[in-house]
């Protein structure tokens, strides 16, 4: 009997597990794609658009590239942000 029991522990926490690992991957889905994506995407066309801007009003040009700098080095925070998410948290006393 407390075999039975214990392996039924076993496959609901495994269930757990198994849901958990989903929703942290449906984040990380919805995290990417809703925000990250974006982001880069804006500023792909933004790059792309400057080069006239460019040639023509340097000073324009240069306000925007320090504008466009800092929206990638959010970017890159927001992209190490979720690395450091990825890693398991480390366990305290806590957790027992």
């Amino acid at each position: 009997m407390h075999a039975v029991l214990l392996s039924e522990a076993l496959l609901t926490n495994r269930q757990l597990l198994v849901t958990a690992r989903e929703e942290e991957r449906s984040r990380l889905r919805r995290d990417l794609h809703d925000e990250l994506g974006p982001t880069l995407a804006g500023l792909a066309m933004q790059l792309n658009g400057l080069q006239e801007v460019l040639r023509e009003e340097p000073d324009t040009a240069a306000e925007r590239m320090a504008r466009l700098e800092a929206v990638a080095r959010q970017a890159l925070d927001d992209v190490r942000q979720i690395s450091r998410e990825l890693r398991p948290r480390p366990w305290t006393s806590s957790d027992w």
